[in-house]
């Protein structure tokens, strides 16, 4: 029969697991029965040389319009502006509160606009973006303050509108989740009757506000109003009502991965190995914002397959964080299998545990079975904080020894051992193909998936101490 069922996890850890012998920060070593389940700077001066004149002038550039200082809140975008009189050719060199140069990447966007303007964004604005910020153009500079408000009462970042029904209306189910139901909804036109089939359709997350408080979503929708990046749905429009709340979105035609993967059976380690890179791209982003999704899993994966090849889309951010140096802690809720040894333990959370999760998807997507599952809740948290799983030859004899290390590389009990979702992608198993490609078996995938569909994840766990 199966185990007994602890009153949480926590308590469940408190039982000793026979037959494990493992490294103090690696995979076990089998011992026992268990086996995975089913740019440069510039001068000070520009010279410009002058028709018809044979010596070289000097032009220094002048500031007509500084930089302003800027208050925002955290999560929001700030940008700063100044333009400039004299070549257009004179480039910025921007620099941030600690005398670091900036320039386009991350979460940083330099731009040089009409009429002299010089620009800098900053997208996801967090609290360690304060202070001054400094533009110098040759022998000219300007310099403002940014000022970063606290976002902790998240509630007055985020505008919620009435009468959805009278906007949009709702079509077929998409999905639903642990708090929350997914829906089609195209615009109603002129506010007033069936907009038609010339409306585009759009995704409507509507959560109960019995399962979630005001608070929660207010953070979900500022992060999702925060993003810019084509593989996350952006959030376009948000409601309240008497009994739920709305959230519009863009519409991802497509199907989840594991099931498209399934269902073509032309599953290989190269393949496998583009959709984890793709994942991780995203999770680049996030973490450039200091956000961490904190529920990589299946379920939360889309491909959208008008693209080519098809790219992957990251969705429901009902349990992300904006991660400040005041690291919080999450609840662990229903089903852990994907989730890393510091959200079960009731530990401060980061984006380290994205980067855990996609090491498990990996596993899951070369092997169709799920490396730390067990028959209860409990006991798979043991197996997690344990670090218990290894790769059985019969699951994993058509994947390459690559492919495993960087699985190991991910699987790190401490979330500081881990490597950042950039230094994956310079792992060998992302930089260079493998050369064989052969099939790999999906039927274990198929029941895989099959199980996923029939779960109940929506049992809220207490903490564990």
């Amino acid at each position: 029969g199966r185990s007994r069922k602890a009153s949480s996890w926590h308590s469940a850890l408190r039982f000793k697991k026979r037959g494990v012998v493992r490294d103090k920060d690696g995979p076990r070593h089998e011992n026992g029965p268990r086996r995975a389940r089913e740019a440069n700077m510039p001068s000070g001066k520009v010279s410009v040389k002058l028709q018809n004149q044979k010596v070289a002038h000097e032009a220094a550039p002048q500031v007509v319009a500084p930089l302003l200082d800027v208050v925002c809140a955290a999560g929001s975008e700030a940008a700063f502006r100044c333009t400039v009189r004299g070549d257009p050719a004179v480039p910025a060199t921007w620099t941030g509160p600690a005398g670091e140069a900036l320039a386009t990447g991350g979460r940083f966007v330099v731009h040089s606009g009409e009429g002299g303007e010089r620009c800098l964004r900053i997208c996801g604005v967090c609290e360690q973006d304060a202070g001054k910020y400094t533009c110098g153009l040759g022998t000219a500079t300007t310099a403002a303050t940014l000022t970063v408000q606290d976002s902790e009462n998240e509630d007055m970042q985020i505008e919620f509108k009435e009468n959805f029904e009278s906007c949009f209306v709702e079509l077929s189910e998409i999905g639903r989740g642990r708090f929350s139901t997914v829906r089609r909804c195209r615009s109603v036109a002129g506010g007033g009757g069936d907009g038609g089939d010339t409306e585009p359709e759009l995704a409507v997350k509507v959560i109960g506000k019995q399962l979630r408080g005001r608070d929660e979503v207010c953070r979900e929708a500022c992060v999702l109003r925060s993003l810019s990046h084509p593989q996350v749905p952006r959030l376009l429009h948000a409601f309240e009502g008497p009994a739920a709340f709305m959230l519009v979105q863009e519409l991802v035609e497509g199907p989840r991965l594991l099931d498209y993967l399934v269902k073509q059976g032309l599953a290989t380690e190269r393949k496998v190995a583009g959709y984890v890179r793709d994942t991780l791209g995203i999770l680049c982003y996030l973490h450039s914002c200091n956000v961490a999704h904190l529920d990589v899993k299946p379920e939360n994966l889309l491909l959208e397959c008008r693209a080519s090849p098809p790219s992957v889309r990251l969705v429901d951010f009902g349990d992300c964080l904006r991660v400040s140096h005041q690291r919080r802690t999450r609840q662990p809720c229903g089903v852990p299998e994907f989730s890393a040894p510091e959200l079960v333990l009731g530990e401060s959370v980061g984006p380290a545990a994205d980067v855990w999760s996609v090491g498990v998807l990996a596993y899951v997507m070369l092997s169709g079975v799920s490396p730390f599952l067990e028959d209860s809740a409990e006991e798979t948290c043991l197996n997690i904080s344990r670090l218990d799983y290894c790769f059985p030859e019969h699951y994993f004899a058509d994947v390459s020894a690559q492919a495993k290390e960087f699985i190991t590389a991910l699987l790190r009990g401490s979330p500081g051992k881990r490597p950042r979702a950039q230094a994956c992608l310079k792992q060998a198993w992302l930089a260079s193909p493998t050369k064989e490609d052969p099939l790999l078996d999906t039927s274990r995938l198929a029941s895989f998936v099959e199980r996923r569909q029939h779960q109940n994840d929506a049992r809220p766990l207490s903490g564990i101490k």
